[in-house]
């Protein structure tokens, strides 16, 4: 079960960021990097989903079910 003092903290987090549907791959500048984890549930990316939400500045990874979960509680876009 979410809390509202982990909703609160995700809003400050993912402020003025947003996020894309995509493939995951690792970031441009670090070609090295093995994965990622959903910022709310933790499943990994590529392991568990090749794609989710990435946000603008390819720092933070969402999947799609928590993603359309809490889009609208955290004013994503």
């Amino acid at each position: 079960m979410t809390d509202k003092k982990e909703i609160d903290l995700w809003k400050k987090e993912f402020n003025g960021r947003n996020f894309k549907l995509k493939k995951w791959c690792p970031p441009k500048d670090n070609l090295d990097w093995s994965h990622d984890h959903c910022e709310i549930c933790n499943k990994s990316f590529p392991d568990e989903q090749k794609e989710g939400y990435n946000d603008d500045k390819h720092f933070y990874w969402l999947c799609k079910k928590c993603f359309d979960k809490f889009k609208d509680e955290l004013n994503l876009k």
